[in-house]
């Protein structure tokens, strides 16, 4: 049965179109894709991953009509997507000779024989096999990964459907899309490469399939087999629409005879609403930290205290005296500009602090820091290059010299030496700005930053309350966030000399669709923002209070309430 191209949603006064969610991980088809409760927007749903690929590859099953014409679309409008597919044929299967030799038109069509084939097709026969008089299935699944260098991120699309699904789907089926690990990533390479090297080029005897027809068996079988169906069940159909399903949740609400249904787990790995919430926000993010082999020390120089005659620890019994001595490069102005962009506390404007000293970015918040530390390294190598000069440091070096000179003689006497530093201490130090100079020059004063992936813990209704802690940190942290960018008149105050506006910023780490972003009630939020602090210091477990948080984000109770 195929899809629906859309859905009324019958609960409200005023129809609207209700498509169901594939933010990964999700399994398809939903029970009310099978019925004709919902729709996906997309046909398959999976498709929005392979038009925003970078690279693509797999197995296909089944392929046919509507498989070419989505690869000559995905080719036509995605230009620099790299495909790599193997075409699963066997017996009576719907490949036809047509369709192989329409993918190897199209595979020429994408190749330039000067450079690496941007697309490559292959095919993999695969006969029936056979038992003690039984039929084995032996066919492997289709399973498609997706590479998004843009992003980062990797998809695997694994599950029964052929043509990609767009043959139609039935209860039977079961296809999964998933964010795939590194680890997935590695297995899945070295799995494809054999497929991959196994299979065949497409050409005038591989492309050349008999054009066969399924063996129908004879009438006595069919009879047996159409028997044996209608003692499981009288009508299939009618079945499967009897159960009662929520369209909202897509949970089975009663069985056929509308009894409650019995959970086949007990319940042990049911997610409700907020902690499926929770999967799909932590999926679309990181955990962000400095890279710190990116940073440059300071612009100031380590003197060792025996250039001064003097020791560098010295300790009493259980007194320990340290001496430790710093040159300042720059004059106080310059350094003190320089050293502000060494600083990184837009890492902390555009995370959320899960606790201490460990941050989360949402996805779309990615760009923006990235753009920003950018901006700051610009910034302080300008700065930088317009105190040095004619960026020579040499240059540099030998009008400060003197200056140097009489500041570390000044302190070498005051430390009790008499006249100026030892011959050849004078040089070391010099050699050392030098060496400085040139890194900051050559290399970048503003860190860049490590982003990983990061699952939510787990939040199944067997799970403790405990696990909730996290989570109740981050939602209250993006509560704040929103609430403040509507009631502090200071919060804009952030955004000066920034890369990004107000605007962009506030869309990025909405990661929970706030609902105050909708009324943008300035009493509202100052309200809230109370109410929030209550139910933080309030009574309750983590979980508990991770409902309250939602129930104000998403609307559903005032401010009034909270504490009840």
């Amino acid at each position: 049965m195929p899809f629906p191209e859309q859905e009324l949603n019958t609960q409200n006064d005023e129809a609207e179109i209700v498509t169901i969610n594939t933010e990964p991980p999700f399994i398809w088809p939903d029970i009310r894709a099978v019925i004709g409760m919902r729709g996906y927007e997309d046909n398959p749903p999976f498709k929005s991953f392979l038009c925003n690929a970078s690279l693509i590859g797999g197995v296909v099953v089944g392929a046919s009509d509507e498989t070419i014409q989505l690869l000559e679309e995905l080719l036509a409008e995605n230009k620099d997507c790299r495909v790599k597919l193997v075409f699963i044929v066997y017996p009576a299967c719907p490949t036809r000779q047509h369709h192989l030799d329409a993918l190897k038109e199209l595979e020429a069509l994408h190749t330039d024989p000067d450079q690496e084939s941007r697309v490559e097709f292959r095919v993999l026969p695969v006969s029936r096999q056979y038992g003690d008089g039984c039929e084995k299935m032996a066919l492997v699944p289709t399973v498609l990964e997706t590479v998004n260098q843009e992003n980062g991120k990797t998809m695997l699309c694994i599950g029964s459907c052929a043509n990609l699904g767009m043959d139609g789907v039935d209860l039977s089926s079961f296809n999964t899309v998933f964010n795939a690990t590194e680890a997935h990533r590695n297995l899945f390479r070295k799995w494809f490469q054999v497929v991959f090297l196994e299979s065949h080029m497409l050409n005038d005897q591989s492309i050349n399939i008999p054009n066969l027809v399924p063996a129908e068996g004879d009438l006595e079988a069919a009879g047996a087999w159409r028997e044996y169906v209608g003692m499981c069940a009288s009508d299939e159909e009618l079945v499967i629409q009897t159960v009662e399903i929520d369209p909202k949740t897509g949970e089975v609400v009663s069985d056929v005879d509308g009894l409650p249904v019995e959970e086949w787990d007990g319940g042990e790995t049911k997610l409700d609403a907020l902690a499926q919430k929770f999967q799909e926000v932590y999926a679309n993010g990181y955990l962000v930290s400095v890279d710190e082999t990116s940073r440059i020390g300071p612009l100031t120089i380590p003197v060792s205290p025996t250039l001064f005659g003097q020791e560098s620890e010295r300790t009493i019994g259980a007194v320990k005296k340290k001496l430790s001595f710093t040159l300042e490069i720059l004059d106080s102005g310059t350094a003190k500009e320089i050293n502000k962009y060494r600083k990184t506390d837009v890492i902390r404007l555009c995370s959320y602090s899960l606790s201490k000293g460990v941050h989360w970015i949402p996805e779309k918040a990615q760009p923006l820091l990235n753009r920003e530390l950018d901006e700051q390294n610009s910034r302080a190598v300008e700065a930088l290059k317009n105190q040095v000069g004619d960026g020579s440091v040499d240059g540099f070096i030998g009008k400060n010299a003197k200056r140097y000179m009489q500041d570390l003689n000044s302190m070498y006497r005051d430390m009790g030496g008499e006249g100026d530093l030892p011959a050849g201490a004078f040089e070391k130090v010099l050699e050392m700005i030098r060496a400085r100079l040139e890194k900051a020059l050559n290399g970048r004063i503003t860190p860049t930053v490590n982003y990983n992936q990061v699952s939510a813990p787990n939040l199944a209704e067997s799970a403790p309350a405990e696990q909730w802690s996290q989570p109740l940190t981050l939602l209250l942290a993006t509560a704040k966030m929103m609430r403040k960018s509507l009631a502090d008149p200071r919060f804009s105050w952030n955004f000066s000399k920034r890369s990004f506006k107000q605007t962009e910023y506030v869309e990025a780490m909405d990661v929970f669709g706030d609902s105050i972003l909708v009324t943008k009630i300035w009493g509202q939020a100052d309200q809230e923002i109370k109410g929030l602090a209550e139910i933080e210091l309030g009574d309750g477990d983590s979980k508990e209070k991770c409902q309250k948080v939602w129930e104000i984000m998403s609307g559903i109770r005032g401010v009034d309430s909270v504490s009840r």
